[in-house]
């Protein structure tokens, strides 16, 4: 559903490029704590993801479609980061029913760039080039 309705880049090797906002420190907006800058591998034990996709906030590392955007940010979000990431399938752990699918609770991702701001080159870089 995910994948499908918000038309998602899948890489050449099979992984999700997804959007994920930040603060401008390039630190996570709930915790403040984990640093996603640019190359970063982040990862939380399988285990500590809620699997129940009609628990709409719950635990884990979060990633989203670009509908998702303007539904999560910092108090002070004119400062907030939006960034691409890349997940493997075997970290998705759920996908919340809430704001249309649009959302997914994983694992881990690999923070690959701040987004631009371009949403169709976005798209077509990703999709073709992997």
């Amino acid at each position: 559903t995910f994948l499908e309705k918000h038309k998602m880049p899948i890489t050449s090797d099979g992984c999700i490029v997804a959007f994920k906002k930040v603060r401008g420190d390039m630190k996570d907006i709930w915790s403040r704590t984990i640093d996603n800058s640019v190359g970063n591998h982040v990862s939380v034990p399988h285990n500590s993801v809620d699997e129940d996709s009609e628990k709409t906030c719950s635990k884990g590392l979060h990633v989203c479609s670009f509908e998702y955007l303007e539904h999560y940010g910092s108090a002070s979000s004119a400062s907030d980061v939006i960034l691409e990431v890349v997940v493997n399938p075997k970290d998705v752990v759920s996908i919340p029913s809430d704001y249309g699918h649009s959302k997914m609770r994983v694992c881990a991702y690999d923070v690959l760039a701040i987004w631009d701001g371009n949403l169709e080159e976005f798209y077509r870089e990703r999709a073709s080039n992997g």
